[in-house]
């Protein structure tokens, strides 16, 4: 249905308090997409942290949808992560999109995937994108421009793209206003919908109807 950029824009500052504290004035690193085994590579994820705390110690990493996942705290045990690393129940959408515009970076390291909603609004919200070097995202992120894509499986690959968006506010600047120009171009909710009313109704047209591909 594509990014609701007026509901974000309405619910910017409204959002209910989070159910935990997380550290005032520290640059934050949220990972919104929890599990989703097969596709999503938290493991490479976690293993990048510790190289990312050795050159940047303050970082805070935030991960909604992790609190209880024995996956998740087993990772955090591993690395001694748990000072720097909250893992949060589900949020409502509200409290997302609040963490997406405190947020310095957000990650999504795929490895097979499609265009994730929560990749779409962490770029409305201004939220630098770290994602997977796959096909689907590709068609959203040029490196350098308005992103950074890594290997999903590196996860020296993944810390090194970290550290280059948390000590770039240039770029993180730059790569804002790209990305909401973007998004509304291309993914706002009202031309999402007429574009797929437009299809559908060239479909049910019957043959004589050459249908847009969206």
């Amino acid at each position: 249905g594509g990014v609701d950029l007026d509901e974000i824009e309405r619910l910017r500052g409204m959002a209910d308090a989070l159910p935990v504290a997380l550290p005032a004035d520290l640059p934050l690193v949220i990972n919104p997409r929890g599990f989703r085994p097969g596709s999503v590579r938290n493991d490479t994820f976690f293993q990048a942290i510790p190289l990312v705390l050795e050159r940047l110690p303050e970082v805070h990493f935030v991960c909604p949808g992790m609190a209880g996942q024995p996956e998740a705290l087993k990772w955090v045990e591993r690395f001694h992560l748990q000072e720097r690393v909250s893992l949060l129940p589900f949020l409502t959408q509200a409290q997302l999109w609040g963490l997406f515009q405190r947020a310095a970076v957000t990650v999504s390291v795929s490895q097979h995937d499609g265009t994730p909603n929560t990749l779409l609004e962490a770029m409305a919200c201004g939220c630098f994108p770290v994602a997977g070097d796959i096909e689907s995202i590709r068609e959203w992120i040029t490196p350098g421009v308005n992103g950074l894509l890594v290997q999903p499986a590196q996860a020296q690959e993944l810390a090194e793209a970290l550290l280059i968006a948390l000590q770039n506010a240039d770029l993180r600047e730059r790569a804002a206003a790209a990305n909401a120009l973007l998004v509304a171009q291309r993914a706002s909710a009202p031309l999402v919908r007429q574009a797929a009313l437009d299809y559908y109704q060239c479909v049910l047209a019957g043959p004589q109807a050459d249908p847009q591909p969206l």
